[in-house]
């Protein structure tokens, strides 16, 4: 299990079926944390049964960015 780490701002963005925008959701949010000061964040993904490649996306990005936790409710 990973060890926690405390957070300053933890944002949640449900998703379903954004393949065409979750990318760009995810590059605005992280530009608005940088251009706030804030380091110690979050962004919770959940994606809610999504039936195109939403999950594979996120998955991707959490892959690449340590901020991003995608929760799979399928």
């Amino acid at each position: 299990m990973a060890e926690s780490r405390p957070v300053a701002l933890s944002i949640v963005v449900p998703c379903y079926n954004e393949r065409d925008c979750v990318e760009a959701c995810h590059g605005r949010l992280a530009e608005v944390c940088r251009k706030a000061g804030i380091t110690d964040h979050e962004l919770i993904v959940v994606d809610d049964g999504s039936t195109d490649d939403t999950l594979d996306i996120l998955v991707a990005l959490q892959a690449r960015d340590p901020h991003v936790m995608v929760v799979d409710l399928a």
